[in-house]
C-alpha cells in the first residue's frame, strides 16, 4: 500500500475516533441518522460513517493481516447501513457503544472471516 493511502486512512480514523461535536458517539446516534429520511443529509451521514469505518477497517485488515470481518467485494452501502441498523434494532443493548464498534461488529456479524477468526 502507498504512504499516501496510508496517511489518508490515518486522517480518517482519526477523525472517526476523534467524535467531533457533529459526529455520532455511540448507537443511540447513529440509529438515529440511519433511520433518517431518504436523501436526508442524516441519511448522507450515516452512509459515509459507516463506509468510512468499514474501509479503515479492511484497510487495517491489509496492512496487519488480520481479519475482522470478509465482506464481499460487490456489498454496497445500503447493504451495509442495513446491516448496521438492524443489528442495533435486534440488540438494542448494544446501542450505548461506541458507534465504530457497532459497525465493525454488525459486518463482523454478517460476513465472518474465513476460519472463525
Amino acid at each position: 500500500m502507498s504512504k499516501r493511502l496510508g496517511i489518508a486512512a490515518a486522517a480518517l480514523w482519526l477523525a472517526l475516533a476523534g467524535a467531533p461535536a457533529w459526529a455520532v458517539k455511540d448507537g443511540n446516534e447513529l440509529l438515529s441518522v440511519c433511520t433518517a429520511k431518504n436523501g436526508s443529509f442524516d441519511q448522507g451521514f450515516c452512509a459515509g460513517y459507516v463506509q468510512g469505518v468499514m474501509v479503515v477497517t479492511e484497510f487495517w485488515q491489509m496492512e496487519n493481516g488480520g481479519c475482522f470481518f470478509a465482506a464481499p467485494e460487490n456489498v454496497t452501502i445500503e447493504q451495509m447501513m442495513a446491516v448496521v441498523v438492524k443489528k442495533m434494532q435486534d440488540r438494542p443493548e448494544i446501542r450505548s457503544d461506541p458507534a465504530a464498534v457497532i459497525v465493525v461488529g454488525s459486518a463482523k456479524s454478517a460476513w465472518p472471516c474465513a476460519g472463525g477468526q
